[in-house]
């Protein structure tokens, strides 16, 4: 992501603009590395500040585990979807800019593995309704043009409702 930071800077802002006030107790921005998160944002300021600080800034060797990062947080939603009645029950949009690469995920297929597990935790949760209601949505912004990298963001996005992905 080193040679994209700019441009995924520039998506996240656009993103941010258009996400302001959708989000009652704020948005949140988690890295794949480092400790530079941010939480409970209304606004993109502390977003943009967040993506100059060191540990959030690619640089050269820094490796990516993708299945380790998005793990934890869908396990903090599934935490949430525990709760009992008349807890609300929050959907969750969760958009990954990324370059596909994920140099420090060794098991690229982990990542499908970790939504399938999630999706077959929330369905025992909330039931078979959540194939209609779709409470999670995970996008993946791809920046850059490697071929596998684009293959395998392609099979998470289209193939994993042969999985039992909704």
């Amino acid at each position: 992501m080193k040679g994209f930071w700019d441009d995924a800077k520039f998506v996240l802002d656009t993103l941010l603009m258009k996400a302001v006030g959708l989000d009652e107790d704020g948005m949140d921005l988690t890295f794949t590395s480092g400790s530079c998160n941010v939480e409970g944002q209304e606004k993109g300021k502390q977003f943009m500040k967040a993506m100059q600080r060191p540990g959030a800034v690619p640089i050269d060797g820094m490796h990516t585990d993708m299945a380790k990062a998005l793990q934890e947080i869908l396990e903090k939603y599934l935490v949430q979807a525990r709760q009992p009645y008349p807890q609300v029950k929050k959907n969750l949009t969760l958009i990954v800019l990324t370059d596909g690469i994920w140099s420090g995920t060794l098991d690229k297929d982990k990542v499908r593995r970790v939504v399938i597990d999630f999706c077959e935790s929330l369905e025992k949760i909330r039931g078979k309704n959540i194939r209609i209601e779709r409470p999670v949505s995970i996008e993946f912004i791809q920046f850059g043009r490697d071929k596998e990298a684009t293959a395998r963001l392609r099979h998470l996005d289209d193939d994993l409702k042969w999985d039992g992905a909704p």
